[in-house]
């Protein structure tokens, strides 16, 4: 906004008066903001991936967020490389890549999630704004349990015996297990 402000001029005839002498002017933004985003992403455990940061309307602007990870079911750094506001700055292109990293864990569990979130920077242009400023991303595991079983047998009556007990997926896991008997039709 600025204001204008009426004079009488040097000279001006002594019947002229001023009325409302001082007017503001409001100057409205014909600019489109540039919003920034994050996209919600998937990766395995043990692996990376990528998700984007994009940026809309972004001729002549430079935009800076800091992303920053947050815990979930998900928790740095035993399921995940942190971020902590990590500066990013967008400027002319449509969008970055931004790395993901997840630890590889033998436990067998569901997938996990945590959030990247976005903030604005200092000295972003004007019109940068937070669009989706929240990304979930799922850690996927890859463990697979490890099953123990027992086959079944059939034997001869007094004749000692063994039955097999196995284990499929060891993945160097020290699994036990206790057996017990119990009377069926043998007694």
């Amino acid at each position: 906004t600025y204001t204008l402000t009426l004079a009488l001029a040097p000279g001006a005839h002594p019947q002229c008066q001023l009325g409302d002498a001082v007017a503001t002017v409001t100057i409205v933004s014909d600019e489109v903001p540039s919003l920034l985003s994050i996209a919600d992403a998937s990766i395995t455990e043990g692996s990376s991936a990528t998700t984007t940061i994009s940026m809309t309307n972004r001729t002549g602007r430079t935009c800076t967020v800091t992303v920053t990870s947050v815990n979930g079911t998900a928790a740095a750094p035993g399921d995940y490389l942190a971020s902590v506001a990590v500066p990013v700055t967008l400027a002319g292109v449509p969008g970055v890549p931004w790395s993901l990293s997840a630890v590889n864990d033998l436990l067998v569990e569901g997938p996990e999630i945590y959030t990247l979130t976005l903030a604005l920077a200092a000295g972003s242009h004007p019109a940068c704004q937070l669009g989706d400023s929240a990304a979930t991303i799922t850690i996927l595991s890859d463990d697979v349990a490890s099953v123990i079983s027992i086959a079944d047998k059939t034997v001869t009556e007094g004749v000692g015996s063994t039955t097999l007990i196995s284990m499929t997926n060891p993945a160097g896991r020290i699994c036990s297990v206790s057996v017990t008997s119990a009377n069926g039709t043998a007694v």
